[in-house]
Formats: C-alpha cells, structure tokens, sequence
C-alpha cells in the first residue's frame, strides 16, 4: 500500500512539474519580446545570447514536459526538467546578489518580482522529482494513470490560483499602503 502509493505521487509530482513548465514555455513562446527582456533584466548573459536563448528555453522546457510525461523517458525528462529548475535558480540567487529584486522571474503567470522564496521553490520542485528519477514514478494502471493527471492538474490549479492571489496581494498593497495591522505594530 505504502509503495503504491509512493509511486502514484512520484508520478503524480513529475507530472505537476510537466504541466508547470508546459505552461511556463507557452507563456516565454507567447511573449518572446518580454521573455527576452526579462532575459536581459538578468544581468546575466552578453546581449548576442538573449536571442538564442529566448528561442531555447521554451523548447527545452517542453522537451522536459513530455519526458516528463512519457514513461520510458520520465528518468531522462527529470534530469533535463531538474537541471533548468536548479539553473533558473542559480540565476535568480545570481540576480538577487546583484540586488536585481525589482525584475521579473519570468517564471510565467502574473509578474512576480524575484525573491529567495522563488529560489528555494524551484530547489523544492527540483527535489520532488528526485523519487520519479530513481525510478519510482511509474503509474501501474489506466485507474492510477487517471487519478495522477487528476492530482496534477488540481495542483496546477491550485499554483495558479496561490500565484494570482499573491499577485493581487502585492498590487492591494501597492495601492492602499500599509495596512491598518502595520500601522498598529508599533504602538505598543
């Protein structure tokens, strides 16, 4: 029991990272001006790269995805889906020692300005998929097949609503100031 169940959500893990960087390539490939200027925002890589990494980035993103998504190559698809997590990690801590806070991740999804809590989320994403790469990622039946795609998919939901309401947060904070909580602090 505890097995199949370690290997359902190994799967179903490997499978949510699929669906986060599938979403994360569609966003890059669909606005490759902005990518590329987040890209830049960086800091760092010399101009003649942006432009060849703008168009590499997506494609290897999605080549992850299904890796990820294809049994007989889920192994493969978390090396390459692990090396870019830990990769656009190093670049953010990079950025953020450069005191680049105000940029975009360009993680896809609403703008969301760089911070060490997006570094040590990839490093946790990147973690999640060590089970699958050891090769306990393996869905038995179609029925398990079915409810790890299901798990996948309400966890892709469930980010992308966390992502909106953090999103809305900051502009709530923008706009009105601090709130009344902050204003009390201290008072005593």
């Amino acid at each position: 029991m505890l097995s199949d169940l370690l290997h359902l959500s190994s799967a179903s893990a490997a499978a949510f990272v699929a669906l986060l960087l599938l979403r994360a390539a569609l966003h890059k490939a669909g606005d490759g001006d902005g990518f590329e200027g987040v890209l830049a925002d960086y800091g760092l890589v010399p101009e003649p790269i942006l432009k060849p990494l703008r168009a590499t980035l997506p494609g290897l993103e999605i080549a992850a995805a299904v890796a990820l998504s294809a049994s007989p190559l889920r192994v493969l698809g978390v090396g390459l889906a692990g090396g870019l997590l830990l990769a656009y990690g190093a670049a953010m801590a990079a950025a953020l020692r450069q005191g680049r806070t105000e940029i975009d991740c360009g993680c896809g999804g609403p703008p969301t300005p760089l911070s060490w809590s997006l570094v040590a989320r990839n490093l946790v994403l990147a973690a999640a998929l060590v089970p699958a790469g050891l090769g306990l990622g393996e869905w038995q039946t179609l029925g398990e097949t079915g409810v790890g795609w299901s798990m996948a998919l309400i966890g892709l939901a469930c980010w992308i609503a966390c992502e909106h309401l953090a999103a809305n947060h900051q502009r709530m904070r923008q706009a009105h100031g601090p709130s009344a909580a902050n204003l009390f602090r201290g008072a005593t």
